[in-house]
């Protein structure tokens, strides 16, 4: 058997790694035209950067637990955050209303 005290350790350095990288395109953005914020093109791109940060950390934050039950309206609305929302589509079953709340059960 493997040593599942160094597997969680490493799915932590993962988890860590990847979180780090999902809210670093949209930090670096912010640090980088925050100086430029007169500029109304800087502007329109810090707007777009802050509402970006704001959906990942909105998602982050429920997927680790700082949220209550959740429908399929408000997972709908926080896979918007996903670092991959631009390239990918999430299908949500058609069947389930939209005020029921998820069960991954």
């Amino acid at each position: 058997m493997g040593d599942p005290e160094g597997a969680a350790h490493r799915l932590a350095e993962l988890v860590s790694a990847r979180i780090c990288h999902d809210l670093g395109s949209p930090m670096s953005s912010l640090a980088a035209l925050l100086p430029e914020a007169a500029d109304p093109a800087a502007r329109e791109v810090l707007r777009e950067a802050s509402d970006e940060m704001r959906a990942r950390l909105e998602l982050f934050g429920a997927l680790f637990g700082l949220t209550d039950e959740l429908g399929w309206t408000d997972i709908a609305r926080l896979l918007g955050g996903s670092p991959t929302a631009h390239r990918v589509s999430f299908r949500l079953p058609g069947s389930v209303g939209a005020g029921e709340p998820f069960s991954a059960g």
